[in-house]
């Protein structure tokens, strides 16, 4: 048995009488209001508890939703700036072959080993496949050229807005 003081009188009773036996005073009645008042300080407590969750469970959520929109703009923005590089070498490489087709021209009658963008006999039929040439080389460079350029200003704008709204949730 566990015993209790009597708030009144400070004796020692018995934790599951309703009054003192000494002085009267009814035990069950304080021990019920410190019940309902412990229960009720729980209540609050565990109310207040849940709206915390709940509120930490929406800033997670919120953050993660941020995050997930960083990273989706992170890989949209890799891979923009990726296809940037790579047109940029392409144009490059056009560009290289079309002046190459256009600067370097050597056709010789006996050795056709040493031909350099010669492809039948005449001199004036050559001059003019090269022409054609140089104009497809550098038609199909500058296309990669303006694609790198487009890109690129899309990697720099979707940088600028990840900035803005970096701004925006700090």
């Amino acid at each position: 048995m566990a015993m209790i003081k009597c708030p009144e009188c400070g004796q020692e009773i018995d934790e599951l009488v309703e009054s003192c036996p000494e002085c009267g005073y009814p035990v069950k009645k304080e021990r019920l209001k410190e019940e309902r008042k412990q229960q009720h300080i729980e209540e609050v407590n565990a109310y207040r508890n849940k709206q915390e969750r709940e509120r930490s469970e929406r800033e997670r959520a919120k953050e993660e939703k941020r995050k997930t929109i960083e990273y989706r703009l992170r890989k949209i923005q890799t891979g923009l700036v990726l296809c940037s590089i790579i047109c940029g070498i392409i144009a490059g490489i056009f560009f290289y072959k079309g002046y190459n087709v256009k600067n370097v021209y050597h056709n010789s009658d006996t050795y056709y080993s040493s031909n350099q963008n010669a492809y039948v006999g005449g001199d004036a039929y050559n001059y003019i496949i090269n022409g054609t040439y140089f104009a497809g080389y550098m038609a199909a460079g500058g296309a990669c050229a303006l694609s790198c350029v487009f890109l690129g200003v899309g990697a720099t704008y979707i940088s600028i807005k990840e900035m803005e709204r970096e701004k925006e949730w700090h």
